[in-house]
């Protein structure tokens, strides 16, 4: 049979079972172990064993539970409100100014944090009755938390980052740094969709509190142990002093020392933080283990290989808009960790064998999933920002239309990193 004819069939039941609303984790599971056996025998079950063994004992992989609890610990010890409340007194009164300063505190806790879904949830459920009770327009306020919650997989430490340096081969370090400058970028034209729409209308929010400038300098303190952590795990992870796994344990001792040293520590919350961390991460492992699976059938009986030739031949230019038209459709039907776990083991050979580089299309698989976390029907960010602001009347469709500005502004920071690269691999380049 051929592979383009074995690869229709995998399609055609992928799509069956997530008709049916099996979890995508099990879809793949069930259509790799059924290919495997169907083509080769029920004694490569072992086979199947071995791959889940492998990826599960890989030392890499406990970035991604480390990382997540920092998250948590962070969160759930209070230090994010305080990080909002600082940041909006510095932007000081501009109009607009809890909107711009919920993109900063997001790109700020997202260099802690690693997750789209935490950043979103947690600003939302604190900035969101603050801008409502100030008179701002519901699709600016909702549309500007989903936004600024969509930086949490690009500015590192990110767990998407991981997820793909495991799967490509790419080292996780220099993805870590290359998101560094992209995440800027996207940070400042967020902010800059902001102000053009409050150009534009300018009754959809009004001016921020102002604070004097001592008062400015008294509420910077409170930036600085989220801050100063960040700092400190992005040096390591720069100068080589730590792998990213050993900087996320490193962040996840100063963050329990942090909640110690400020009294906000409980039994309460640590076992809560560590409930949460041992969902979100058998979430993803799980993923990570049956798509290595389905990866591992479709090699076997040859449509991998079959796909990378064909993607391979193309030239340049048709194989880029081929990787974004793929990546983007995918993104209308699943989440972010589910395209990088599927599309990885299929684009990232044929990226090296037409001559790109890893680094730069692992910043343009981030990005693009940001598009997807912010547009309908899937949207994960825009369904938690709706969920939290579901009490003061928000619906979904309000949110949808609040995220468009920004996804413009996504589009704008496609484009530059696609026509220069350098603005994504320049910092991965200087490290030693």
């Amino acid at each position: 049979m051929e592979w383009y004819i074995q690869l229709l069939i995998v399609v055609i039941a992928i799509l069956t079972l997530l008709a049916m609303r099996m979890p995508l984790g099990v879809v793949f599971g069930i259509v790799g172990t059924a290919g495997i056996i169907l083509s080769s025998g029920f004694h490569q079950c072992i086979a199947i064993a071995q791959q889940m063994h492998d990826i599960l004992s890989d030392f890499v992989l406990i970035t991604i539970p480390l990382f997540i609890f920092m998250a948590e610990i962070l969160s759930s010890g209070g230090f994010i409100p305080d990080l909002y409340n600082s940041v909006e007194k510095i932007t000081g009164r501009i109009r607009g100014s809890l909107c711009v300063a919920t993109i900063v505190a997001s790109a700020i806790f997202a260099a802690v944090c690693g997750s789209s879904y935490v950043t979103a949830a947690t600003l939302g459920r604190m900035t969101l009755p603050e801008m409502l009770s100030r008179g701002y327009d519901k699709k600016l306020s909702a549309g500007s938390v989903a936004a600024g919650g969509s930086l949490g997989i690009l500015v590192p430490p990110s767990l998407a980052f991981v997820i793909y340096g495991y799967m490509s081969g790419a080292s996780i370090a220099a993805l870590f740094m290359a998101g560094i400058i992209p995440g800027l970028i996207l940070g400042i034209l967020f902010i800059f969709s902001i102000m053009v729409w409050l150009k534009i209308f300018p009754e959809k929010a009004g001016f921020g509190t102002k604070s004097s400038w001592m008062e400015k300098f008294k509420s910077s303190y409170k930036i600085l142990p989220v801050g100063v952590l960040a700092i400190i795990l992005l040096i390591c992870i720069y100068f080589g002093i730590t792998t990213p796994a050993e900087a996320a344990a490193v962040g996840c001792i100063f963050s329990l020392l942090l909640c110690i040293g400020y009294k906000r520590m409980s039994w309460k919350i640590f076992f809560q933080s560590l409930k949460q961390t041992i969902s979100v991460s058998g979430f993803i492992l799980l993923l990570m283990c049956t798509a290595k699976i389905l990866g591992f059938m479709m090699a076997k009986v040859g449509i991998m290989y079959g796909l990378q030739e064909i993607l391979s031949s193309l030239p340049k230019w048709q194989f880029i808009i081929l990787l974004y038209f793929a990546v983007a459709v995918l993104g209308l039907f699943l989440e972010g960790n589910s395209i990088i776990v599927l599309t990885t083991p299929v684009f990232a050979p044929a990226v090296t064998a037409i001559g790109m580089d890893l680094i730069w299309y692992g910043v343009i698989l981030v990005l693009f999933i940001e598009i997807a976390l912010l547009t309908p029907p899937v949207g994960m960010n825009c369904y938690i920002v709706a969920e939290v602001a579901k009490p003061y009347g928000i619906q979904i469709q309000e949110v949808f239309r609040g995220v468009i500005p920004f996804l413009i502004a996504l589009v704008i920071a496609v484009l530059l990193i696609t026509f220069i690269p350098s603005l994504a691999l320049w910092l991965p380049s200087t490290m030693g």
